[in-house]
């Protein structure tokens, strides 16, 4: 299959607060950096943006202009990208690692492509997501009624962040009318289906952010806002007319496709100003037969009898009170009992929980590789994952479905002890009562039976590999501890500096179980006694003003914030600084302290889980009791008094991680493999 060079176009305005995560997850695809170049369009923003891009250079290339809106950022950016396929994505989004690896796979496979978009994940501002996936992979063109009834139902899997195009289809499409300042990538992606093929794939590839500066989705009733958007639908409707006339696209099939977007257009404008009653019942079930045209006989007499209220009032008090009314308990819940929200027939059931997100995964995944069993000799699932493949396959054991090899990373019975003791000093986040029930009756046994139904486990620290015999009687010969390895990139040169202005570093997500609480108790005590200490904190994966919140003003100062790093230049964060911080409660064996012992760093860290696994107190780092502020703030003033220690510890740190390849560590995992294939009947080879 060719290859194709792919440029990525990024179009930003105001997202300092979210940039920098859409241009990591470009830089960490699958998809070699060789092929593939990165443009970033800045449409005039008046924050720090743009500095934030700069510091991807030369990784990216960054275009200032005039704030103009979307059309102008895209007909500045588009000339310059020189990929014979171009993927758009919205700074404020993020992708999937794998997102340019499968959409440049699909077109590469088919020239006759020449749009490809794909499932797309909701991420609200409370970090909840929703996945909108499609149930079939489909193909269109608009050259018939059938293709465009195809298209207008499927377009939302088209957007920015999602569609990527070719470049010849582009050209033939030219210049975007500026008036489109949102909007233009609908333009886009309407005239790419008359000039090719249409093809959307079914997975989510994209993670599309929900916030209150989102300037589509509107969602705080900012009248400005809206009417704006009102402006630009019908502005793109008669675009997309005028150019379908030129292409002399047949009638139907432009009527087909506008009147969804003036129907978007007379919504918006009936919600804001006062139109007559004929007109919101008019444009409501055109709407229905639109977005649902396979409702059922119910849910149109429901729809009729919810349009009543709208024959004697204005249209902007018919909304007005229809949004308050949606959103009452009461009436949701009976909705959903006795007449539930429709979905559109071709996507797959969105109504999951987001706590149930994982189930659900683990379920879809099962019926996959039972699908599929002919192609695998094993499978290898994280935990707890896996359990519903391991039940089928205890009580399927004659359907030869493969062995299933689990993968632990730490206890769940661990999280209980620790986070019940936390939770009564107030120093748990989401441990109350209600919580621990649900932990209790739908993680805990999920974690059980993906544990009790393995062929095989794969542990990264002794004290899980233990447990697995002892409580959960795996036979020994099944059970193999095998730490990650690290990179040699790493192994980085390190001065050991005699300074008051030491600089002490935490990376990884921000919980509670990670210690926090005690760090921020040690640093109130031991800041005083060291002016010159600031502490970093990277990758937490929460907002910057967050983490300041929880510090407060007394510690604003020695407080800096990293909230994205590149996995590429995470070698560079441990070099710019003295001593690792990582104080946690609960951990398996994380990658990040192995990765700081790699470039020589002294590490202050918890006997518990899997630290002492690699770390000898007074060796190669300092071990302290879990919980412990005083312990913390006892660490850090030994190592800021005495470059001569830090110095013993970092270099006798590097030498121990030196045993910790990815060449060991794969080795010792395919052994297990080839061991649990041999006790299960198959073939090790």
């Amino acid at each position: 299959m060719a290859k194709q060079f792919a440029s990525v176009l990024i179009d930003t305005y105001n997202h300092e607060r979210f940039i920098e995560k859409a241009i990591v997850s470009v830089l960490e695809q699958d998809f070699p950096a060789s092929e593939r170049e990165v443009i970033v369009v800045d449409d005039g923003s008046t924050d720090r943006t743009p500095e934030t891009v700069r510091k991807f250079e030369p990784r990216v290339r960054l275009l200032r202009k005039e704030n103009g809106g979307q059309a102008s950022a895209f007909n500045a950016g588009i000339p310059e990208c020189q990929g014979e396929i171009i993927a758009f994505l919205d700074g404020d989004d993020w992708w999937a690692p794998n997102k340019l690896t499968r959409v440049g796979q699909a077109m590469a496979a088919d020239q006759s492509v020449g749009i490809v978009g794909h499932g797309i994940t909701e991420v609200f501002s409370d970090g909840s997501q929703h996945a909108q996936l499609l149930k079939e992979v489909p193909r269109f063109r608009l050259d018939s009624e059938a293709g465009a009834l195809a298209f207008r139902l499927r377009k939302s899997f088209l957007g920015t962040s999602r569609m990527t195009c070719r470049a010849a289809v582009l050209r033939q499409i030219a210049k975007i009318p500026e008036a489109l300042t949102i909007e233009a990538d609908e333009y886009l992606f309407t005239l790419a289906g008359i000039f090719s093929e249409v093809l959307i794939l079914r997975e989510s590839l994209t993670f599309y952010r929900l916030h209150e500066t989102n300037a589509f989705q509107v969602s705080d009733g900012n009248t400005q806002a809206l009417r704006r958007k009102q402006r630009v639908l019908e502005a793109l409707a008669e675009s997309v007319m005028a150019r379908f006339a030129e292409e002399k696209v047949s009638e139907q099939v432009g009527r087909i496709v506008v009147e969804s977007i003036e129907t978007e257009a007379d919504l918006i404008r009936l919600s804001l100003d006062l139109g007559f009653p004929w007109e919101t019942a008019v444009a409501e079930l055109r709407n229905q037969r639109i977005m649902h045209p396979d409702s059922s006989i119910s849910h149109w007499l429901f729809k009729c009898i919810s349009l009543a209220p709208c024959f004697v009032m204005p249209s902007r008090t018919y909304y007005s009170l229809r949004s308050g009314f949606s959103k009452n308990r009461i009436y949701r819940k009976a909705r959903e009992k006795w007449l539930p929200f429709l979905e559109s027939g071709h996507v797959e059931p969105g109504s999951v929980s987001p706590r149930f997100s994982e189930l659900v995964f683990s379920l879809r995944l099962e019926r996959y590789i039972v699908e599929n069993r002919q192609k695998f000799s094993i499978v290898n699932l994280h935990a707890p994952t896996g359990f519903p493949y391991g039940l089928r396959r205890r009580w399927h054991r004659s359907a030869e479905y493969p062995p299933y090899v689990m993968t632990l990373h730490g206890l769940e019975e661990r999280r209980v002890h620790v986070m019940s003791r936390e939770v009564k000093k107030g120093r748990a986040w989401d441990y109350s009562l209600k919580n621990r029930l649900w932990h209790r009756l739908y993680h805990q046994p999920r974690f059980r039976w993906s544990i009790r139904t393995a062929d095989g486990a794969h542990t990264y620290s002794r004290d899980v590999w233990s447990m697995l015999q002892l409580k959960y009687n795996m036979d020994s010969d099944r059970v193999a501890c095998i730490p990650n390895g690290v990179e040699p990139r790493f192994f980085i040169p390190r001065e050991y500096r005699d300074s008051d202005r030491l600089r002490l570093l935490y990376a990884g997500t921000w919980l509670d179980q990670r210690g926090i609480f005690y760090i921020r108790d040690a640093l109130r005590t031991v800041t005083p006694r060291l002016p010159g200490l600031t502490m970093t904190f990277a990758g937490c994966g929460v907002p910057p003003e967050e983490i300041q919140r929880f510090f407060g003003a007394e510690l604003a100062g020695r407080i800096v914030v990293r909230p994205v790093v590149a996995a590429e230049r995470m070698q560079e964060l441990y070099a710019e600084h003295d001593i690792f911080l990582f104080p946690s409660l609960m951990e398996g064996l994380p990658s990040v302290l192995l990765e700081a012992m790699a470039a020589g760093m002294p590490v202050v860290t918890t006997e518990t889980c899997g630290m002492p696994d690699v770390v000898e107190n007074g060796f190669n780092g300092l071990l302290i009791p879990p919980a412990n502020a005083g312990a913390i703030e006892d660490g850090i003033l030994r190592l800021a008094g005495s470059a001569e220690l830090r110095q013993k510890l970092g270099v006798a740190a590097r030498e121990t991680m030196k045993r910790y390849t990815w060449e060991s560590a794969a080795k010792q995992l395919e052994a297990l493999y080839r061991h649990v294939l041999s006790l299960e009947g198959g073939s090790p080879s």
